[in-house]
C-alpha cells in the first residue's frame, strides 16, 4: 500500500509543508539580503558529537562546491525571529506576500488547535505546564514572526469574497473553530500556488558580474527545514488522530444520510471503502515521519499515556468491571480508539489453526437495536459494541476463510485479513472498526436494509439475465468471451447474493465440529451494509460493462433511438418515451447521433448508417435504395458516458494497481461540472470555489477529495443502475414488430432477402430511413407544395406509439422503485 499522493494533504503534512515553505522565504531573502546563516545540513544533526568520518563528511557538506549539489538546512525556532527581525529592518521596506502570512496564521492555528486539545484534557496544572511549556513557546515565536512580518504586508492576492467561510463548510465539518482562529481558516493556505509567493526584488542579488566566472561555483539547491523539537512526535500523532475523528464524523453523516434516504447505498459504502484506504496510506506517512512510532500501541497508547499523567492517573490507565474493560479516561480513549482496539485486540486469541471460531449469541448479553442509545450511559454503550463487534469478528473470520477468489475489493475485510494472520491491530483497523461499529449506531434496527437491496438487485439480475438466455442467440462475430462474461454475472449473483457464500464453509466445519450451530444465512452481509453496498457497486458494474457491449453488438438500442427520434421530428409521434430520454442524455445526442440530431429523413439515413458503419459507396449519387454495404472500420456503438465509475471500474474490478493521480482527481471534478448543472446556486457556488482551488494547487484534503468523490457518484447513479439488458430485448422486440408488419414493403423495395437473420435487425431502421428519403426526394423533384408523407415512417411510428403507452417507462419505473433515480441535466428537453 502506498503512502498519500503528494497532492493530497493531511493535517501534520500540510503543517511541515507550510513551515518549511515559510522557512524557506525567510532564509533566501535574508540571504539575499546579507544575513549569513548559522544553518546546518538536516544530515549533519544526529543525536551526539559527530567523529571521524561523520565529521569530515558535514564539514565538506557545507563548503563550495565545483559542481551542482543538494543540500538541506533545518533552522532553528530562534532562526525565524533572528531573520524576520533582519528583514523587516531593510530600507527601503521588503513587502512580504500575504502568501507567507497566510502560512505562517495556518501553521499558529494548527498548533494552537494542538495546545488547546492538551489544556480541555488535562486537570493537573503542573505538569501541564511543564509538558506545554515548550509547545506553547513555538507557538508564541510564530506570533511574534507574523508581527514582525505584518507590517511589511502587500496587498492580498487571495480573493476574499467567503472563500473562508466556503473552504471551512467543505472542510472543517461541524467542528468549530476557535476564537482566534474566526478570520484566519487553515485551509486557505490550499488556495496559494507558488508564484503568489513572490521572491524579493532583484535589485538584492549579490553583485557576481565583477567575480571571475572560474571562481562562482555553480549554485546548489538548498530547501530549508524547521527543526523538529522534542514535542513534534506528540503533535504528528494528535494531528493524525485529529484527522480520524473528522473523518469519523464526515463518515457518520454520510451514513446517517443514506438513513434519511438522501444518499444511495452504493456511494455510501463506496466513499466509505475509499476513506479506510487513504487511513491506510496516512498511517505508513505517519510511520514514516516517526519511524519509532509505528503501531497502534506506539502511537495512540503513547499520547494516552501522557495524558494519564497530566490528569494525574497512574499507568494503569484502565480496568476490568466483568466482560467490560473500563478506561479512567474514557472521553481521551474514545478520542483514540482505544475502545474497539481493545476489542479487536481480545479476539486474537481466539484465532488458532483448525479452529473456527463462533460466537455464541448472548454471551455477552443481548443487543437491543431499538434502545435509544444516546440514554445509555458510557458502560452500557461498550456492552453494546462489544456485542456487535465480537458477534461479527466470527462472520468476518469466515469470509476470509473462502477458497473462490474473494470478488470485491473491501479494505475492511483485507484488513482484518491481514489481523488474523498477524495477530497485530493496526491503527487503521482500528478506524475501520470503529466506523463499523458507527454505522450500527446510526442504523440500529435498519441495519439490514443494505442487505435487502443488494438481494432485491441479484434476484433482479438473476431475472433479467435469465430471460436474455431464453432469447439470445451467439453469431460468428460475438465473441464467445463475451457471452462467458455475461454467464459470469449470472454464477456472481448466484453465489454471492441470492446463495450464503459461508454455508459450505460451515457444513464442511459442522462435520470436524458437530456442536456447531447453525449461524443465520447471510449473517455478514445482514450485519454489514458496507459490505452489501460493495457487491452492489460491482453487480451493476458487471451488468452496465456487459449490457452495453450486448447492446452495442446488436445495434439495438442505439438504432431504435435514431428511429424514434426520426418519428418525432417527422411529426408522426406525439408520446414521449421516457427511457429512451433518459439513454439520450446519458451518452449524449451528440455521441448517439454522430454530431447533431438530423431533422430530415435524408440526414437520419446519413447518421445512421454511418453510426452502422456503412460504406461511402452507400451514399453515392444515382444509388437507388441499395443494400447496407458495410465499411471494414465496423459499427459505432454506446460507450459509457460515467466519468466517476470508470475510474472506480478498475479499483472494483480486480485491479489492485490502480492508483489515485492528478487526472483521475480531474477526471472527479469534470464529471462533477457536468453534475451542478443541477444542484442549487448554494452548491455549485462551493463547487466553484473548490475546482479553483484546485486549478490553482493541485492540492485536496482527504476530506474535499471524499466529498468530491461522494457528490459525482452519487451523480452517476441512475447511469450505473440503467438496466441496458432489459432495455435491449424491449427494442428487439420493436424491431421484430417491425420486420412483420413491414415485411411486404421490404420485399417490394429490397428483394425477398432483404434481411438474412435476426442479427441483422438493426438494418431495418437505416431501410425505412432509405424509403422515407425516397419519398421526400420526389416530392422535391415533383415540386409539391406540402411535401409526401412517408407512409413507412408513420407506420413504424405507429408501431414505436405501441410499444411507448404500454411499456416506455418501465427502466425509469425501475430506477424510481430503487429511490434513486435522480433528475437528469435537461430531462426530455421540455418535451411531451
Amino acid at each position: 500500500m502506498a503512502s498519500l499522493p503528494q497532492f493530497l494533504f493531511d493535517t501534520h503534512k500540510r503543517y511541515k509543508a507550510d513551515t518549511n515553505r515559510v522557512a524557506e522565504w525567510l532564509a533566501e531573502t535574508s540571504q539575499r539580503c546579507g544575513l549569513k546563516l548559522e544553518t546546518q545540513p538536516s544530515e549533519s544533526r544526529p543525536s551526539g558529537r559527530l567523529k571521524g568520518k561523520a565529521r569530515k563528511e558535514a564539514r565538506n557538506a557545507t563548503r563550495p562546491s565545483s559542481t551542482a549539489s543538494s543540500l538541506r538546512h533545518l533552522i532553528t525556532v530562534k532562526g525565524f525571529l533572528d531573520m524576520a527581525q533582519f528583514i523587516v529592518q531593510q530600507k527601503p521596506s521588503i513587502p512580504v506576500p500575504s502568501a507567507i502570512l497566510g502560512l505562517l496564521r495556518s501553521a499558529i492555528n494548527l498548533r494552537r488547535r494542538c495546545s488547546n486539545w492538551f489544556l480541555n484534557n488535562s486537570s493537573r496544572e503542573d505538569k501541564l505546564r511543564e509538558s506545554t511549556q515548550k509547545h506553547s513557546y513555538f507557538i508564541g515565536v510564530l506570533e511574534n514572526v507574523l508581527q514582525i512580518l505584518e507590517s511589511n504586508t502587500e496587498p492580498s492576492i487571495i480573493p476574499q469574497n467567503n472563500v473562508s467561510d466556503l473552504v471551512g463548510k467543505l472542510n472543517l465539518g461541524p467542528t468549530s473553530p476557535a476564537p482566534a482562529e474566526q478570520h484566519d481558516n487553515p485551509y486557505d493556505v490550499l488556495f496559494l500556488d507558488d508564484e503568489s509567493v513572490s521572491k524579493p526584488a532583484s535589485s538584492l542579488e549579490p553583485d557576481v558580474a565583477l567575480q571571475s566566472p572560474q571562481t562562482v561555483p555553480p549554485p546548489a539547491k538548498v530547501t530549508y527545514e524547521m527543526e523538529t523539537t522534542d514535542e513534534e512526535i506528540y503533535f504528528g500523532i494528535y494531528c493524525f488522530f485529529d484527522d480520524l475523528n473528522r473523518l469519523r464524523e464526515f463518515l457518520i453523516d454520510l451514513w446517517s444520510r443514506y438513513h434519511r434516504g438522501s444518499c444511495d447505498l452504493i456511494t455510501t459504502a463506496v466513499v466509505t471503502n475509499s476513506a479506510f484506504e487513504l487511513i491506510h496510506r496516512a498511517e505508513k506517512d505517519l510511520a514514516a515521519s516517526f519511524p519509532k512510532n509505528d503501531t497502534f500501541q506506539k502511537t495512540a497508547g503513547l499520547l494516552y499515556s501522557v495524558m494519564c499523567i497530566l490528569r494525574g492517573e497512574g499507568p494503569d490507565h484502565r480496568e476490568r468491571e466483568g466482560d467490560v474493560v473500563n478506561f479512567k479516561m474514557w472521553d481521551v480513549a474514545d478520542w483514540l480508539f482505544l475502545p474497539v482496539h481493545s476489542l479487536l485486540q481480545s479476539f486474537l486469541p481466539v484465532i488458532q489453526a483448525g479452529h473456527v471460531p463462533v460466537a455464541k449469541p448472548g454471551h455477552f448479553g443481548v443487543y437491543n437495536p431499538r434502545v435509544d442509545r444516546s440514554k445509555l450511559s458510557i458502560r452500557e454503550q461498550f456492552k453494546e459494541d462489544m456485542i456487535i463487534l465480537v458477534e461479527s469478528l466470527p462472520d468476518f473470520f469466515l469470509f476470509t476463510q473462502v477458497t473462490r477468489q474473494f470478488p470485491v475489493a473491501d479494505e475492511f475485510l483485507d484488513g482484518l485479513r491481514v489481523m488474523f494472520t498477524k495477530k497485530t491491530v493496526s491503527t487503521w483497523v482500528t478506524f475501520a472498526a470503529q466506523v463499523y461499529l458507527d454505522i450500527h449506531h446510526v442504523l440500529r434496527q435498519d441495519i439490514g436494509r443494505g442487505f435487502t437491496e443488494l438481494q432485491t438487485s441479484g434476484v433482479q439480475a438473476i431475472s433479467t439475465l435469465t430471460e436474455y438466455f431464453a432469447t439470445s442467440k451467439v453469431w460468428t462475430n460475438w465473441p464467445s468471451s463475451n457471452e462467458e462474461r455475461v454467464k459470469y454475472i449470472h454464477t456472481f449473483a448466484d453465489f454471492w447474493i441470492v446463495n450464503d457464500p459461508v454455508a459450505p464453509i460451515l457444513r464442511k466445519s459442522g462435520r470436524q465440529l458437530p456442536d456447531l450451530p447453525t449461524p443465520e444465512p447471510h449473517a455478514l452481509f445482514r450485519r454489514n451494509p458496507l459490505l452489501a453496498g460493495l457487491f452492489q457497486f460491482q453487480l451493476y458494474l458487471l451488468l452496465q460493462e456487459s449490457g452495453i457491449i450486448v447492446a452495442t453488438a446488436w445495434g439495438s438500442i442505439l438504432y431504435v433511438a435514431h428511429l424514434y427520434e426520426a418519428c418525432r421530428q417527422g411529426g408522426y409521434l406525439n408520446r414521449v418515451w421516457l427511457d429512451m430520454e433518459l439513454i439520450m442524455d446519458i451518452h449524449t445526442r451528440e455521441s448517439i447521433f454522430a454530431g447533431r440530431v438530423p431533422t430530415t429523413p435524408e440526414e437520419a439515413l446519413k447518421s445512421t448508417s454511418l453510426m452502422l458503419g456503412a460504406s461511402a459507396v452507400t451514399f453515392a449519387k444515382n444509388t437507388r435504395l441499395p443494400k447496407m454495404k458495410l465499411s471494414r472500420a465496423g459499427p459505432k456503438g454506446i460507450t459509457p458516458n460515467s466519468p466517476v465509475t470508470n475510474l472506480l471500474r478498475g479499483r472494483y474490478s480486480g485491479d489492485a494497481n490502480t492508483q489515485l493521480t492528478l487526472e483521475t482527481v480531474e477526471g472527479l471534478f469534470e464529471d462533477r461540472a457536468v453534475a451542478s448543472l443541477t444542484t442549487n446556486s448554494q452548491i455549485r457556488t462551493e463547487l466553484t470555489v473548490l475546482r479553483q482551488q484546485w486549478t490553482k494547487s493541485h492540492k485536496l484534503t482527504v476530506l474535499q477529495l471524499l466529498e468530491t468523490l461522494r457528490d459525482a457518484t452519487a451523480a452517476e447513479q441512475s447511469m450505473l443502475r440503467l438496466d441496458y439488458f432489459s432495455l435491449h430485448q424491449r427494442c428487439l422486440a420493436i424491431l421484430r414488430k417491425l420486420r412483420t408488419v413491414l415485411d411486404e414493403k421490404f420485399c417490394q423495395y429490397f428483394g425477398p432477402d432483404w434481411i438474412e437473420n435476426e442479427t441483422q435487425l438493426a438494418f431495418i431502421v437505416p431501410y425505412i430511413f432509405m424509403v422515407a428519403s425516397g419519398s421526400a426526394k420526389a416530392a422535391e423533384e415533383l415540386k409539391l407544395r406540402d411535401g409526401v408523407h412517408s407512409l413507412m415512417l408513420k407506420r413504424a411510428s405507429e408501431v414505436v406509439e405501441e410499444f411507448i403507452a404500454r411499456e416506455g417507462a418501465v427502466e425509469c419505473q425501475k430506477l424510481a422503485k430503487m429511490r434513486e433515480i435522480q433528475q437528469w441535466p435537461g430531462a426530455i428537453d421540455g418535451r411531451g
